[in-house]
């Protein structure tokens, strides 16, 4: 299960920083697949290279 954003602040007692990926035309809003974009795939590695942990949370 996804948990909400609000959850994991208050499960992990801190804050938390919440990304969205959109494209970059809003017309193309509608039916965007998030797991394909190549700007949110680099997003995890980063973190990686940085030992910052990370959950997919819903908003």
């Amino acid at each position: 299960m996804i948990e909400r954003i609000d959850a994991i602040a208050r499960k992990q007692g801190r804050d938390v920083l919440y990304l969205e990926f959109h494209p970059q035309a809003p017309g193309e809003r509608k039916g965007h697949d998030y797991t394909r974009d190549p700007v949110r795939a680099g997003v995890p590695a980063g973190l990686g290279r940085h030992a910052v942990h990370w959950d997919e949370c819903r908003p």
